[in-house]
């Protein structure tokens, strides 16, 4: 039962399979690969006691706690038809009026307002993106300083391209340009690249990692992949509505940790430090227990720590240094 248990957190179960696999007879010596098909009970357990169980404890955990927020909300005394029309309300009051071409008169504008809605227009910007998250992924190490060169020439026509898209839609919505949020996001993309251009190669300041930092923020284009795909779009406003119930369970995360972070320096402060239990994981003071129990909570060596802690004094191990 221990053992499944500890498989079940994706600990080591590796080792116990093949382990398994190798055995032979009862104070035997193990030879490879003996009982090949032992893989497939681990295989089925795995798939049964950690994708299926688990994410159903975890299914039924939401599903308590929407429950609970219903009644303390009161909405679950509403029938059906009236929570589909709160639905319908809230939906109303969310949404937002489409943004209508109204020409101004003047030509310059009109004619950038055209070109930001056209379709050709918002293609072309797309496959400049597909195309230039292929070019960011073509760099590998040793790249030859030739090559690295020529990379980093279409990478600043892809910077161009994006500073006239920007142009552009400014000159076509005005002021109305930063109430997008993906504008604003646009805005900052082609701002950290041109900053990183005019730094290196008009002043040939290179101040370290900022650089580095500052040219590395142009893999966020990618994102703008969320802006064009629709699907995509959904998915990623459906995690940012999700953060503030987020919040609130990173804040029980943190009880939880605050607790267990003293229980684990009043119990084991004093354990000598060994082959999990090392002086980067270890519960010597309160800060170095949360960081111990953050790395346990993911599911890292937490049994090596455990076994760690619960070795006692004998002649071979002393548990408080000397």
């Amino acid at each position: 039962m221990t053992t499944l248990f500890g498989m079940m957190s994706t600990e080591g179960w590796m080792d116990v399979m093949w382990n398994a696999v190798d055995s032979t007879e009862i104070h035997q010596v193990p030879r490879r690969n003996e009982n090949p098909f032992f893989v497939f009970f681990f295989m089925f357990f795995m798939v049964i006691g950690t994708l299926f169980i688990l994410n159903l404890f975890v299914g039924v955990v939401i599903n308590t706690f929407d429950k609970e927020k219903e009644k303390l909300s009161r909405n679950n005394l509403m029938t059906d038809l009236q929570n589909e029309y709160c639905e319908v309300l809230i939906k109303c009051y969310q949404s937002k009026p489409a943004r209508a071409i109204v020409q101004t008169g003047s030509k310059c504008r009109d004619l950038a307002q055209n070109i930001a809605e056209h379709k050709v227009f918002e293609l072309f910007i797309f496959t400049c993106i597909c195309l230039n998250t292929v070019v960011l992924a073509m760099a590998w190490y040793g790249i030859d300083e030739d090559i690295l060169s020529v990379l980093e020439v279409i990478n600043y026509i892809f910077t161009g391209i994006y500073t006239v898209e920007m142009i552009i839609k400014m000159a076509a919505y005005g002021k109305a340009y930063f109430d997008d949020g993906w504008c604003i996001f646009d805005f900052l993309i082609v701002l950290s690249a041109w900053i990183g251009i005019i730094l290196l190669q008009v002043f040939a300041i290179d101040v370290g990692s900022i650089s580095t930092i500052i040219r590395s923020f142009r893999i966020a284009r990618v994102l703008k992949l969320i802006k064009a795909a629709k699907n995509l779009q959904q998915i990623f406003n459906t995690f940012i509505l999700a953060i503030p119930e987020m919040i609130n369970v990173g804040a029980l995360l943190i009880l939880f940790l605050f607790l267990f972070s003293v229980l684990g320096v009043s119990m084991f402060s004093e354990i000598k430090l060994q082959d999990n239990l090392t002086r980067h994981a270890n519960f010597e003071n309160f800060g170095r227990a949360i960081l111990t129990l953050l790395r346990v909570a993911t599911g890292e060596s937490w049994n090596g720590i455990m076994y760690d802690c619960a070795r006692t004094e004998s002649i071979n191990f002393t548990c408080i240094e000397k």
